[in-house]
């Protein structure tokens, strides 16, 4: 059978729908199979905090929690992805703690607690962020810190 050249030479627009209906794409395929896995999850339940920064001097008054139930790996990307990094001020921190642990020094989980400090270029902070609280939550990182880390955007952290 011969190949029919094509009736016209010009290029017409094709829509989305009729991309779809011709051929489906690797996006549409990568869909479906993502959407019938289930997200690893997490051996343990994890809670996100901000910290902002004020004069007050309750602690515990700074801290917000922004998702209190961090069980598996992709309800951390949707709270990672859409967290306004470019918008915490010096000196705000986010927390990221086991659920059953506030991160303040008083909770019973914290008692014998300590700190870490890592220092890094501002312009790697973010990065090394990422790949610490997913070291962390995802116990590989464990045995250094047993109940919780931290991003401060500051240029020392006198909390240690």
């Amino acid at each position: 059978m011969a190949i029919q050249p094509p009736k016209s030479t010009a290029l017409e627009p094709v829509t989305e729908d009729e991309v779809q209906a011709l051929n489906p794409t690797r996006k549409t395929l990568h869909q479906n199979i993502i959407g019938k896995l289930r997200p690893l999850p997490f051996q343990y339940r994890w809670a996100v905090w901000h910290e902002k920064h004020s004069e007050s001097t309750n602690y515990g008054d700074r801290l917000y929690p922004l998702h209190d139930d961090v069980a598996d790996i992709a309800t951390f990307y949707r709270i990672y992805n859409n967290y306004p990094w470019g918008k915490i001020k010096v000196r705000d921190t986010v927390h990221i703690f086991r659920r059953e642990t506030k991160p303040v020094w008083e909770d019973p989980q914290n008692l014998k607690g300590g700190c870490w400090t890592f220092r890094v270029p501002k312009s790697k902070s973010q990065a090394f962020f990422h790949e610490v609280a997913i070291l962390c939550m995802a116990n590989e990182f464990q045995a250094a810190v047993q109940s919780g880390m931290f991003y401060s955007h500051t240029s020392h952290n006198p909390a240690c």
